[in-house]
């Protein structure tokens, strides 16, 4: 079974802190950030991408790449009528 995925932050001060908790807390640098808290607030402000933590490996990707597009689609769905439109388009089946 899937473990259920965490609420969507709804601030970028709790969105560091999801994906805080969602690092392997290693503080190996090897992101290119100091420690993981670092990374986080990288990734929260938008300045950093999901994929730069090698001891989260795949897995580790995957769940940041959860948190940061639900803290997305809460803010979209909260400010716009974008989401509505970048929902259809992700709903409309791939060309072949």
């Amino acid at each position: 079974m899937t473990p259920a995925a965490p609420a969507a932050p709804s601030s970028p001060a709790s969105l560091a802190d999801a994906l805080d908790a969602a690092l392997p807390q290693t503080q190996c640098t090897r992101c290119g950030y100091p420690d993981c808290r670092g990374y986080a607030e990288a990734m929260a402000a938008g300045e950093a991408d999901v994929n730069r933590c090698p001891p989260g490996g795949a897995e580790g990707i995957v769940r940041l790449a959860t948190i940061a597009l639900q803290s997305r689609w809460r803010e979209d769905t909260a400010s716009s009528t974008l989401a509505s439109a970048e929902a259809d388009r992700w709903r409309k089946p791939m060309p072949r």
